[in-house]
């Protein structure tokens, strides 16, 4: 209830009051959006007010076995809406508190077959595999094919003193920064008895 106004003085004067004001905030929310995975990096949440806004911070938030794309309103999108070093400000007059999504792509990487054959001739190379975490991949189950050669699986090595790795074999990403792959078939002489 409004307090009533009375002058101390004996002798009344015009008294002039000041309205205060309080400036409306809202609250700026970063989500590292990631199911149960562990984030780290991430901002701290921002206050902003109905006349300035905030700049995004540049923190780079890291998800093991993926990239940081950038922030989004919607947590499903797949293209950032806003960067580091944005300005936000508050669209209306009742600053709306605001919640942005870390967005993420899993790391790629590449299962490559190579013949190892030398200038021979060999048909039947497998195609280039595509391979993201967390998901597996299995070794390519064709069988190439080299004139006067068995062919013996693959392997990291060309000399086949690396990692062997049998035909439709599954192959995960040996950790969260997968890699390519790089294999070489291995190729066993025909032999004859005269």
């Amino acid at each position: 209830k409004d307090a009533p106004y009375k002058n101390a003085n004996v002798t009344p004067v015009n008294g002039t009051l000041y309205a205060q004001w309080t400036e409306k905030t809202a609250t700026l929310v970063f989500s590292p959006n990631a199911g149960g995975d562990t984030v780290t990096g991430m901002p701290s949440g921002k206050t902003m007010t109905y006349t300035n806004g905030e700049v995004v911070p540049d923190n780079v938030p890291v998800r093991a076995g993926y990239d940081f794309l950038g922030w989004a309103e919607d947590p499903a999108a797949t293209t950032p809406t806003i960067a580091a070093g944005d300005e936000i400000k508050a669209a209306k007059t009742v600053p709306e508190n605001k919640t942005y999504y870390a967005l993420w792509a899993p790391k790629a990487a590449s299962i490559e077959y190579l013949p190892n054959a030398g200038t021979d001739t060999v048909t039947g190379v497998p195609a280039e595999q595509d391979l993201t975490y967390p998901d597996a991949a299995s070794i390519s189950a064709d069988t190439p094919e080299r004139t006067g050669y068995t062919f013996d699986g693959w392997n990291t090595q060309p000399d086949g003193k690396g990692t062997a790795y049998e035909p439709g074999k599954s192959y995960k990403g040996e950790n969260t920064d997968p890699t390519p792959l790089v294999l070489y078939a291995q190729w066993d002489e025909i032999t004859a008895t005269l």
